[in-house]
């Protein structure tokens, strides 16, 4: 049997609403946040991105879509394209410290 001690994220997830967050445990300033997204080739003509987003986001507000979602332990969120590259670009400073002060390398 297993018990969750912690969430890895900035808010309790709604699938385990008496888990504590790391910050609320005392770990302060470290976000694991899993995140799915879709992704483009750059240079994809605005109007496909605007087709891809407002498909994505109508599917993500369906009740039964998020339901299940939710059950498996994930949230949905519907983020702009430009929400997301900013999430995205928010994240490469934290990710690029890790790598560097763990002194991890590309197997080439």
């Amino acid at each position: 049997k297993l018990r969750a001690l912690m969430a890895m994220a900035p808010a309790r997830p709604a699938a385990l609403p008496d888990v504590p967050t790391l910050a609320e445990a005392g770990f302060t300033g470290f976000d694991t946040t899993v995140w799915f997204g879709l992704m483009a080739p750059s240079g994809t003509p605005q109007p496909i991105i605007d087709k891809l987003y407002s498909e994505t986001a109508r599917v993500l507000a369906q009740n039964d879509v998020r339901k299940h979602l939710q059950n498996l332990g994930m949230e949905t969120v519907a983020n702009t394209p430009m929400e997301f590259a900013a999430m995205i670009k928010s994240e490469i400073p934290q990710w690029a410290k890790l790598i560097k002060d763990a002194g991890i390398s590309v197997n080439e």
